[in-house]
Parts: C-alpha cells; sequence; structure tokens
C-alpha cells in the first residue's frame, strides 16, 4: 500500500471541510537504548526510527450536533492481530482522548465522526496508536483551520504519548529526550523491511517495568559492569554500511518467549536479512533486507516452526512524510 497522508472533501456551499482522510504509518525502532528515569517519570531514551509503507488510516466527518463524538473501529487483516475488538472501540483510545484533547485546547466544537481502520497489530511495538493520534491532530488541524505551529502540534503530541511527535515530523529520526527531541537520518535507498508478529503482544508500560525490574536484579547481584555498548555514539555509525550496525534493544532480555524470538531472528537472517532486531517494547521482529522481498518465504518457514505467528508483512522505509494532498468535490 503506498500512503498520502492526507485527503480532503470540501463543502463548497459551507464553505467548510467536511470530510478528511488520513493515513498514520507505522514505525520500527533500528535502535532503542532505555536510558535512565527522569524526575517526570519518564525515561530518557536514544532511539532511531523508520516509518515505514504501512499503517492504519483514519476517517473524519463533520456531524452535527456540536461536541458529539462518533468513533468506529474496522479491522483489516487478521483478527488474531487485535484481540478484542471492543476493546479498540472503547472512549479510552488515543484517537478519541486526541479528539477531546484537540477539543479543549482549540475551542473547536464541531461535532466529528471518526472511523479508524486498522492494521497494525496491536501491543507489536510498532506505533500504531501514537500514529493514530498524531494523525488525529493532523487532520484536525485542517478540518477545524486552525493552522497550528509545529511547536503548539508537537506539544500537544507529547501530551498523548512519547512517540506521538515522531509521527507529526516524518522521516527517519534519531529521537532523544522522551521522545521531543529529534535529528534526522537518512536511511540507504532500495531496503525492504519484513515483520513478523508473534501471536502475543505486550503492554509498553509492563514492559518498562520489567526493564527496570530486571536491571535492578543485575545491579542487586553486582553484574551490570562496564557496558560499553552504552557509551557509544551511535549518531556517527555510517547507516550505509547496514551489515555492520551495532544496534541493539534494551528491552531484548525482558522479551517473553525469548525461544520464539531467537528463531525468528535466526530464520530472518537464513532468508537473507543483513539486519534483524525487535521494535520498540517488542514483541514485533523484523528483518532489513537489500531489496523489497515477498513474505511467502518467511510465512513458509514459519509453517514448518511450532511456533505460531498472527502477521507477516512486507513493507519498505519511507523517507518523509508528503505534503496534504486536497481533492475538491
Amino acid at each position: 500500500m503506498r500512503f498520502l497522508p492526507l485527503e480532503l472533501n470540501f463543502d463548497k456551499m459551507a464553505g467548510k471541510t467536511r470530510f478528511c482522510r488520513v493515513n498514520a504509518p507505522c514505525k520500527i525502532n533500528l535502535h532503542l537504548e532505555v536510558k535512565g528515569l527522569r524526575p517526570d517519570g519518564y525515561h530518557e531514551i536514544e532511539s532511531l526510527f523508520a516509518p515505514l509503507d504501512f499503517g492504519d488510516s483514519l476517517e473524519f466527518s463533520l456531524i452535527d450536533p456540536p461536541g458529539k463524538l462518533e468513533f468506529q473501529v474496522k479491522t483489516e487483516g487478521e483478527n488474531s492481530c487485535f484481540g478484542d475488538i471492543s476493546a479498540l472501540q472503547s472512549e479510552k483510545n488515543i484517537v478519541c482522548k486526541a479528539v477531546r484533547f484537540f477539543r479543549d485546547e482549540t475551542g473547536f466544537e464541531d461535532g466529528i465522526r471518526v472511523v479508524l481502520i486498522k492494521r497494525v497489530p496491536v501491543g507489536a511495538g510498532l506505533g500504531g496508536g501514537s500514529s493514530d493520534a498524531a494523525s488525529t491532530l493532523r487532520a484536525l488541524d485542517l478540518l477545524a483551520k486552525t493552522r497550528l505551529s509545529d511547536e503548539a502540534l508537537l506539544d500537544m503530541a507529547l501530551m498523548l504519548g512519547s512517540d506521538v511527535p515522531f509521527f507529526l515530523k516524518g522521516g527517519p529520526a534519531w529521537v532523544s529526550g522522551r521522545g521531543e527531541i529529534f535529528e534526522k537520518a537518512v536511511l540507504p535507498g532500495g531496503l525492504g523491511v519484513i515483520l513478523v508478529m508473534p501471536d502475543f503482544s505486550i503492554s509498553t508500560a509492563e514492559a518498562f517495568t520489567e526493564l527496570d525490574r530486571y536491571r535492578q536484579k543485575k545491579i542487586n547481584n553486582d553484574l551490570w559492569g562496564n557496558d560499553q555498548k552504552h557509551g557509544m555514539d551511535f549518531r556517527k555509525i555510517n547507516l550505509s554500511e547496514i551489515e555492520t550496525w551495532p544496534f541493539f534493544n534494551d528491552f531484548f532480555p525482558v522479551l517473553p518467549q525469548k525461544e520464539y524470538i531467537n528463531y525468528i531472528q535466526e530464520m530472518l537472517k537464513k532468508c537473507g536479512a543483513f539486519f534483524a532486531g525487535v521494535s520498540g517494547s517488542g514483541p514485533c521482529y523484523f528483518g532489513i533486507f537489500n531489496r523489497y522481498i515477498n513474505s511467502d518465504k518467511i510465512q513458509q518457514y514459519l509453517q514448518y516452526s511450532k511456533f505460531q505467528y498472527s502477521f507477516v508483512k512486507s513493507s519498505f522505509f519511507l523517507a518523509s512524510l508528503q505534503d496534504p494532498v486536497l481533492e475538491l468535490s
């Protein structure tokens, strides 16, 4: 699927935008270093984020009466990726939170109907929910004609979640702080990405808790030592030399079902991946190939293993978010 970020229809008679469709690409973390706990309760991170040409879509319509919010979720792909759909439909969904927060911050009162077309697995470490929230802010800013500054949108995004600001910027980037500091990165062209999602999900909050416990246990047992990999300046690495990437993910030691994760890594490398790793807090695994690769070969390997999977997807990196595309009706 090739993403165009925004499509708008206008009501010429009323002079008001009535409909907006926005795409929400997911991401992988090629590198993820979790540092110390900040005074605000969040962890400091150092990560290389890369958006993919795969994600959810959202449709927004202005409706009556003012202040009304209708929210619906439609799924595409394997149902096992999404679990209980009713949980996605809840008003606790980050999309609904983003709508309410935007209204509170801007005073926008028009009634809104939102349809979320969900493709990204839940609890995968791919940032699907964060991307949905960022795309919601972008869409509402156009529908409401508020024309908020980049800084204002980023401030709102950070209030919704640490990964949300990245999805407003677009393109590969080194991300630090709690997710609000960006430095553009340039990845080699022509690369293919394979995503493999096991048949279980991981709560990001629980993953951070487990990581803190794991580290405290190492400290208590005097096993922490001098971990040199955490002292490297990864931004100086030549990203074109994929075979020598020294990247890692600090969540890897605390991932459940480690035997399965190890199998996925070995399988992807046997299929020709130059680099393989886990995204975010997991458990979705990815392989980087020197070309776009069909997922059929990967699925064949998984069919003959004892492990169950819920999702395999071929994709590639997005260099940037495109400018909004307007369609007059």
